[in-house]
């Protein structure tokens, strides 16, 4: 049932609905689901990254960005569900922002393999 509704839920939105339903089946079976209370820090900047893209199923995540440690902190994005987070983080190795559960937040977690697999093997994914 939780695979089936990860496939309604990828299938719906980019960069996964650009993808043959085979391939959406076989992203939702690598997916493991987190919940993050409202107002967890889901990341901290300069920290190493959690290791996988984030897409939001339910809630709010806010995105800030400190510019030196005593800096005041300013508000880059805020994301909500069929969004995703953490691509640029994964790719680069280091944590760039703080994210922090706005609302109580259901992610989906594709593992950071995972998704290099998507990002090398389907033009669809890169591009967005």
């Amino acid at each position: 049932m939780m695979i089936e509704e990860a496939v309604r839920f990828l299938s719906g939105i980019p960069p996964f609905q650009f993808l043959e339903p085979r391939l959406i089946r076989e992203v939702a079976e690598s997916l493991t689901l987190a919940f993050f209370p409202a107002g967890t820090e889901m990341t901290l900047q300069d920290n190493p990254t959690g290791g996988s893209l984030r897409i939001i199923k339910k809630g709010v995540v806010k995105i800030t960005f400190r510019a030196n440690s005593g800096g005041d902190e300013t508000i880059v994005d805020y994301r909500e569900a069929g969004e995703t987070f953490g691509l640029v983080s994964l790719m680069a190795g280091q944590q760039w922002t703080t994210i922090v559960a706005s609302q109580d937040t259901i992610c989906y977690l594709l593992p950071r393999e995972r998704l290099n697999e998507l990002l090398g093997t389907h033009p669809s994914v890169m591009e967005y």
